[in-house]
C-alpha cells in the first residue's frame, strides 16, 4: 500500500530522473541537500549576528573615540609645546607651559588606559621626548611624536556608518575627511567601501591637511543632523579656528581656553553622531531579521525539494536494478545465455550493456575453458585430490598408464599406486611444498594395476579460494618411461667396467657425492706391468678379472660395494652402517686375506701382490676430496712397503693445509689486487673450420707474476667461498673484452655462483647493460643439483630473456638427465672429455657420444666435442655431425685474443 503510494507520487519525476546519468543525480541531490545549509551557515554566522554585534558595540566604539580623539588634540598640543620649548629652553613661561601641556596628555591618556593596554604608553612616550630634548635632537622628536600618533590610532575602535541614506558616493566624500589628525580609522571606512573602491578610498586619505577645512567636509555630509547641528558645527567651527591662531602666535593661555571649548563642542558632536547612529542601527537590526525569516523559508523548501529528488532518484534506481538481480541469478545456475533488458534509464542502460559484455565474455571464456580441459586430458595425465589426498578426479589418460579404472581411482590416495623407491623424505618435501602454497615439481616413479612400473614428471599445483586457502591440488604429470629407461641402459654403459663388469670411477665419484661419512678403501695391484709385459695384455686382463673376483668374495658384508678404477687400481666404499673402528678391522683383515694371492690363469700361477690406502671422511671434515685422500694413503704405503695405511695416520700430514692456507692467500691478494685474468680457447664450427666461439678460462697471478691454473685453485676457492668474487672479475673482463667482437663468449658458472646472491644479481645486471648480451653463453656443469633447483631455472629464464644462451658442460660424465634439458632451455650440450678422448678407441664411448648428439639434435640443441686431441678424434666428431670443436688439437688457450 505505500510502496504504490509512492510510486505515484513520484511517478511525474521518475522518467526524468531516469534519463540523467546516477553520478549526475547525486551530484544534483548533493547540491539540493547542501546548498541551503551552506547558506545558513555563511548567513547565521558570518553575516547576520556578526554584524548586530558590531552595531550593538558601535555606542561604546564612539565613546572610546572621544577619548583618543582628546588624546590626539592634547598630543599635537604637547608637540607645539615642545617646539616651543625646543626653541628657548631658557623661557620660565615656555617651560611653565610645556609642564602644563605634559600633564595635561597623561591625565587624558589615563582616561583611556582601558582601552589602550601597550608597552608604548605615554608615559613611555614623554621620556623618549625628554630623551631627544635633553639630546637636542629634533629629528628624533618628530619621529617618536609621529610613532605615538600612530600608536594611537591602531587603538581606534571601528565604527561602521551605515545608514540606508547614504551612498556610495557619500562615502567617497567622507573618506576625504579622513587623515593622521581625524579620530575615524581608515580601517573602519574601508569596510563600508566597495571592495572595488578601496584603492581610491586609501588613497583620497591624509589630502586635506586644515583642520577646519576636513570639519566643514564633516558637516556637509552629514547634512541629514538636525538643524541645531548647524549652530553647533559654526561654534565649532570658530574654536577651531581660535585654537589655531592662538597656538600658532605662542598666545598660551588663549589657546588653552580655545582648546578647552573645541573639546566642549567635539563632545557635543560626538553625542549627535551617536543619535545617528541608533538610528542606522535599529534600521539595520530590522532588515537582518526580516532576512533571517526569509532563509529559514527558503531553507525549508531546499530541504523539501530535496528530499522529494532523492526518493525519486532511490525508486528509479531499485525497480531497474530488479532486472541484474534475476539475470545474475540464472547466471549462477549456468545459463550464460541470460541478458539484461535495455531501458531508458542512461546510467543503468550503460551498466547493462557492460553487464551484457560481461556475460558475453564469461561465455567465451567458459566454453574455451572446456577446450582447454578437453586439450589437456587429450595430451597430459592430469588428476586432482582433495586438501587430505583423496582423488576426485582422474582423466582417460590416467587410466591408460595405472591401469586402473576411474571407479578404483576415485576417493583412494596415491599410495595405491605408490612405489616402494619413493622414499619417505620425498612424500614430506612434497607435502611441505604444497603446504606453503608453493608448486612442485618433480619425477615420481609408480607401479601400474600390472606390477610394472612407469615414470612420470609431474607438476603438483595447490588450487586456492578467494580467501586464498587451498581447497584442492591439481597435478598435471607426462609419462617419461621411455626417456628414463634410455637413461638407466646410458647410464649402466657409462657407470660399468667393460672387463670387470664393476662400477667404474664415476660411479664410485657419484656415490661418494651421495654417501655421508663415507670410508674408501683403494687397493691396486703392485708391479701390474710386468705382469702385462711377462704374460701379455690377455691374461693380463684375465688377471684383473680373477683379482675381481677374489677380492669380491672377500667381502663378507653388503654394505662394502667393489669398484674398478684405472687399470690396475679397484676401490670399495663403506655405507654408512659400519662404525669407523669395524672399518678399520675389514682392512686390516682384508689386507690379510689379499697379501699373497697366486691365480690360474689358462694354466699359469700369477703370484699378486696388493697395497692398501684407506681414507675416512668423519676424521678429515672433507679438508680434500674422499679418493684423493686416499690416493695419498696408497702412495705412503707403497712408499713404506706397507700393506696398508690409513690417510689420517700419514705424517706431516699439515703440509697440505699449509699449502691449501697459502693458496688462499693468493686467491684473496688476486681479488684485492686485480690479478684474475682471462684465457681464451676457440671453439671450431665443424662444418666452416673457423672460430666463431670462445670458451673463457679463468686464470690467477701471484706476487712474482707467475700464472696459476684452475685445477690448482678453483676447489680451494670454493671451500674458501671466495670462488664468486672470482667469478665476478672473470664475467667483467670476460664481457668487456667481447663488446667489440663478433665472436661469442662463454662463461663457466658453477652452483655455488647461482646460489651467491651477490653473484647473481652482479651477472644479470652486467648482462642488462652489455650489448653483447645475444653473444654471450654460460656454461653450467651438469649435476643433479640443476634439476630440482628453483635458482638454477630462475636464472636461465633470465638470462635467455635477456638474449644469453645456456650450454651444459661435461654432458655425459654424470647425471646425463635428459628429461630437464628443456625445462632449462639448454641451448648447447658440450660432451665430456672423458668419452672423446676414447671415442676412437671405445666402442661404448662412441655409441654414447653418438647417441648424445642425435638427442641433442632431436631437441634442437647444438653440441661441442671437448678434449679433441687429436685427429682421429677430430675426424670421427665430424663424421658423426657435431657442431663445434674443442681441444689443443685444434687452438690452445691464449690470453691476447687476435
Amino acid at each position: 500500500m505505500i510502496k504504490s503510494f509512492l510510486l505515484s507520487l513520484f511517478k511525474p519525476i521518475m522518467p526524468l530522473m531516469g534519463t540523467i546519468s546516477f553520478w549526475q543525480k547525486n551530484v544534483l541531490i548533493s547540491f539540493f541537500l547542501l546548498f541551503p545549509f551552506g547558506i545558513v551557515f555563511t548567513y547565521t554566522y558570518m553575516n547576520i549576528d556578526d554584524e548586530l554585534q558590531k552595531l550593538h558595540n558601535n555606542i561604546s566604539h564612539l565613546e572610546n573615540n572621544h577619548v583618543l580623539y582628546q588624546v590626539l588634540l592634547f598630543t599635537q598640543d604637547y608637540e607645539l609645546k615642545v617646539k616651543q620649548y625646543y626653541k628657548d629652553t631658557q623661557n620660565l613661561n615656555l617651560k611653565k607651559e610645556f609642564e602644563l601641556s605634559q600633564s595635561r596628555l597623561i591625565q587624558v591618556a589615563q582616561d583611556g588606559t582601558g582601552f589602550l593596554e601597550d608597552e608604548y604608553t605615554c608615559e613611555s612616550f614623554i621620556k623618549q621626548i625628554n630623551l631627544a630634548l635633553l639630546n637636542n635632537n629634533f629629528n628624533k622628536l618628530k619621529e617618536y611624536t609621529q610613532g605615538y600618533k600612530s600608536f594611537i590610532y591602531t587603538g581606534f575602535v571601528p565604527v561602521h556608518l551605515i545608514s540606508g541614506n547614504q551612498n556610495e558616493e557619500n562615502l567617497a566624500v567622507l573618506a576625504d575627511l579622513i587623515s593622521e589628525e581625524i579620530p575615524y580609522s581608515n580601517y573602519v571606512l574601508s569596510n563600508v567601501i566597495n571592495g572595488d573602491n578601496r584603492n581610491d578610498f586609501l588613497l583620497a586619505l591624509g589630502k586635506f591637511m586644515g583642520l577646519s577645512e576636513k570639519n566643514n567636509i564633516l558637516m556637509k555630509q552629514l547634512s541629514l543632523y538636525p538643524d541645531q547641528l548647524q549652530s553647533l558645527h559654526l561654534r565649532y567651527e570658530e574654536s577651531i579656528k581660535e585654537y589655531e591662531e592662538y597656538s600658532l602666535s605662542g598666545e598660551t593661555e588663549d589657546s588653552n581656553k580655545a582648546l578647552d571649548e573645541v573639546l566642549s563642542l567635539q563632545l557635543s558632536l560626538f553625542n549627535l553622531m551617536q543619535d545617528f547612529l541608533l538610528e542606522a542601527l535599529e534600521e539595520t537590526s530590522n532588515d537582518l531579521q526580516n532576512k533571517k525569516i526569509f532563509y529559514v523559508l527558503f531553507l525549508t523548501w531546499c530541504a523539501f525539494i530535496s528530499l522529494y529528488l532523492f526518493l525519486a532518484g532511490y525508486l528509479s534506481l531499485t525497480l531497474s536494478l530488479r532486472q541484474f538481480f534475476m539475470t545474475t541469478a540464472k547466471i549462477s545456475n549456468g545459463e550464460f545465455d541470460s541478458r539484461v533488458e535495455r531501458g531508458n534509464n542512461v546510467e543503468l542502460d550503460k551498466l547493462a550493456l557492460e553487464f551484457n559484455k560481461m556475460i558475453e565474455s564469461l561465455d567465451y571464456h567458459y566454453s574455451l575453458l572446456s577446450e582447454y580441459k578437453k586439450a589437456m586430458d587429450s595430451s597430459a595425465i592430469v588428476v586432482k585430490t582433495d586438501k587430505q589426498g583423496l582423488i576426485t578426479y582422474v582423466n582417460r589418460e590416467y587410466e591408460k598408464i595405472s591401469g586402473y579404472t576411474k571407479s578404483e581411482l576415485i576417493g583412494s590416495t596415491h599410495r595405491l599406486i605408490k612405489s616402494k623407491h619413493t622414499s619417505t623424505e620425498q612424500i614430506s618435501e612434497l607435502w611441505k611444498y604444497l603446504q606453503d602454497k608453493k608448486i612442485y615439481k618433480t619425477v615420481f616413479e609408480n607401479i601400474a594395476k600390472n606390477g610394472k612400473s612407469f615414470f612420470v614428471e609431474s607438476t603438483i599445483v595447490p588450487i586456492l579460494n578467494r580467501s586464498s586457502e587451498i581447497s584442492e591440488f591439481i597435478a598435471v604429470m607426462f609419462d617419461i618411461t621411455p626417456l628414463h629407461k634410455q637413461k638407466e641402459r646410458l647410464q649402466a654403459q657409462l657407470y660399468k667396467d667393460e672387463l670387470t663388469s664393476l662400477p667404474n670411477r664415476l660411479k664410485l665419484l657419484e656415490d661418494i657425492k651421495h654417501s655421508k661419512d663415507a670410508k674408501l678403501v683403494v687397493i691396486n695391484i703392485d708391479r701390474f706391468k710386468e705382469i702385462n709385459t711377462i704374460y701379455g695384455e690377455h691374461l693380463g686382463d684375465l688377471t684383473l678379472q680373477k683379482m675381481a673376483q677374489e677380492i669380491k668374495g672377500s667381502l663378507k658384508t653388503r654394505h662394502l660395494q667393489l669398484y674398478k678404477l684405472s687399470a690396475d687400481e679397484f676401490a670399495i666404499l663403506a655405507g654408512n652402517n659400519i662404525s669407523i673402528e669395524h672399518f678399520k678391522e675389514d682392512v686390516a683383515m682384508l689386507a690379510h686375506y689379499l697379501s699373497d694371492i697366486k691365480l690360474r690363469c689358462e694354466g699359469h700361477e700369477i703370484s699378486v701382490r696388493l697395497s692398501l690406502g684407506a681414507a675416512i671422511s668423519e676424521l678429515h671434515h672433507l679438508t680434500r676430496p674422499l679418493i684423493s685422500m686416499a690416493d695419498m694413503a696408497l702412495k705412503e704405503a707403497k712408499h713404506k712397503m706397507k700393506p696398508y695405511v690409513f690417510y689420517n695416520d700419514i705424517d706431516n700430514i699439515d703440509e697440505d693445509l699449509e699449502k691449501n692456507y697459502k693458496m688462499i692467500q693468493i686467491i684473496e691478494n688476486a681479488i684485492k689486487e686485480d690479478k684474475v685474468g682471462c684465457s681464451y680457447q676457440g671453439l671450431i664450427n665443424s662444418k666452416t673450420g673457423r672460430i666463431e666461439k670462445y670458451e673463457t678460462l679463468m686464470r690467477l697471478e701471484d706476487s712474482q707474476g707467475k700464472k696459476i691454473s684452475p685445477q690448482d685453485f678453483v676447489s680451494i676457492a670454493k671451500k674458501a667461498r671466495l670462488y664468486p668474487m672470482l667469478t665476478q672479475k672473470l664475467v667483467y673482463k670476460a664481457l668487456s673484452t667481447f663488446i667489440k667482437r663478433t665472436e661469442s663468449v662463454s662463461i663457466n658458472l658453477s652452483i655455488d655462483d647461482l646460489m651467491d646472491d651477490n653473484t647473481y644479481s652482479f651477472i644479470l645486471d652486467a648482462l642488462r647493460h652489455c650489448p653483447c648480451a645475444k653473444r654471450v653463453i654460460f656454461e653450467l656443469l651438469e649435476t643433479e643439483e640443476i634439476e630440482f633447483n628453483e635458482r638454477v631455472i630462475e636464472f636461465t629464464s633470465s638470462v635467455k630473456k635477456l638474449g644469453a644462451k645456456i650450454a651444459i658442460d661435461d654432458f655425459g660424465s654424470g647425471y646425463s638427465n635428459y628429461a630437464y634439458l628443456i625445462k632449462l632451455g639448454v641451448d648447447i650440450l658440450k660432451i665430456d672429455a672423458s668419452l672423446i678422448k676414447e671415442v676412437h678407441t671405445n666402442e661404448n664411448s662412441r655409441l654414447i657420444v653418438r647417441s648424445i648428439i642425435d638427442i641433442a639434435q632431436a631437441l634442437g640443441m647444438q653440441t661441442v666435442a671437448e678434449h679433441v686431441h687429436i685427429k682421429e678424434v677430430h675426424d670421427i666428431m665430424v663424421e658423426m655431425g657435431v657442431d663445434f670443436l674443442q681441444g689443443y688439437y685444434l687452438h690452445k688457450p691464449i690470453s691476447n685474443l687476435p
